[in-house]
């Protein structure tokens, strides 16, 4: 059964004349190619200005970039609790040319297989001998289940579980460190992805954004930009920036004016800002026009447009005409069943209980 915590230090391995862990796993990784160690992250001593100035010195001089730990330490540790803030170390590497974004267990490991290190806190329930508050991920091998870490000057390995347990402690935060502009557009989008299932709303616009800059400096995939823009547009309605969301899925329309979603992405986001129907409905039908095979998902966008502005007959309409389009490709199981009640609900406010009662006879045989 392993032990609770099977971290091991190299240096314990060394003095008691065992063979190394960390050459086992580099052996490992030769042999089975299943993982990487990022060797050249050097070892760097806490020299009084705090453990996570010293682990992104190491990180920086990784990449060749001199920088002392007290200049460091001026910009990431909150003035009032003296803690090392995670968007106060993505300010400093943003002010150092390079980009940081906080990423969770397992997405982290794509970046570590990229030769990306990531920093993180291990305040608690590291219990590694000697270990700083702060390491430094810099490999994994799944044929083993074990992780990497630079621990100071030595180096550690973990089991796979202890890594995540000591990730939970701590509130599952590393950041990963990359040279600006290193990544690609799709990396970009997917970690604005993930920030935005965080619910970490400006940092998912920012790496949108930066998708968006890296794929126009690589040749620009319309697809992917409109895509981008569209998620752009999302995020800014979540904030309320409503403007900012109309001006996004305007992009998405120059870029992708075939694509019935960016329409109706645009669509949304007009409506919200101004509840003006006429308008909105001359955008979804050019939804519509651009894609008819969807054709149901927009009116019944429609629907509910008409609805929340109090107007029922409208709202039949819109849904009538939702019914009767084809049941889209990737609509969910229920959609059509859900649909037929959408519609029997309204009807029955509008006093019709027997057309009302019909949809929902025709709701369970769906």
């Amino acid at each position: 059964m392993r032990s609770l915590v099977t971290l091991i230090s190299i240096i314990s391995l060394l003095a008691c004349g065992c063979v190394s862990m960390l050459d086992t796993v580099k052996a490992s990784l030769e042999e089975h190619g299943k993982g990487i160690f990022i060797e050249d992250v050097p070892g760097v001593m806490d020299n009084g200005s705090g453990w996570a100035a010293a682990a992104l010195v190491a990180v920086y001089r990784f990449y060749g970039q001199a920088v002392t730990q007290s200049r460091i330490a001026r910009r990431i540790y909150d003035p009032q609790t003296g803690e090392a803030r995670f968007d106060l170390l993505i300010r400093d590497a943003d002010l150092r040319g390079f980009e940081a974004f906080p990423v969770g267990s397992p997405e982290v490991f794509r970046y570590i297989r990229m030769g990306f290190p990531a920093v993180m806190p291990a305040q608690l329930g590291a219990n590694i001998e000697g270990a700083p508050p702060w390491l430094i991920l810099v490999g994994c091998d799944t044929a083993m289940g074990v992780v990497l870490l630079r621990a100071g000057k030595e180096h550690a390995v973990v089991s796979d579980d202890d890594f995540e347990r000591i990730l939970r402690l701590n509130g599952d935060r590393l950041l990963v460190i990359a040279p600006a502009r290193s990544l690609p557009a799709d990396v970009y989008e997917s970690m604005a992805l993930s920030a935005e299932r965080r619910g970490e709303w400006h940092e998912a616009d920012r790496l949108f954004n930066l998708a968006i800059d890296h794929e126009v400096e690589a040749g620009a995939d319309a697809t992917r930009l409109a895509r981008c823009y569209m998620s752009i547009g999302r995020v800014q309605k979540t904030l309320g920036n409503l403007t900012a969301a109309i001006e996004a899925c305007e992009g998405a329309t120059e870029l992708k004016p075939e694509d019935g979603d960016t329409w109706h992405s645009l669509a949304v986001a007009f409506f919200e800002n101004s509840d003006n129907i006429s308008e909105t409905k001359k955008i979804i039908d050019r939804a519509v026009k651009a894609s008819p095979e969807r054709a149901s998902y927009y009116y019944s966008t429609l629907g509910d447009m008409h609805f929340k502005l109090g107007d029922l007959r409208a709202t039949r309409a819109a849904l009538v005409q939702a019914v009767r389009e084809e049941v889209p490709k990737d609509a969910p199981p229920g959609y059509e069943a859900a649909l037929l009640i959408k519609l029997a609900e309204v009807v029955e406010e509008l006093g019709f209980h027997r057309v009302g009662r019909a949809y929902r006879e025709k709701a369970l045989r769906k």
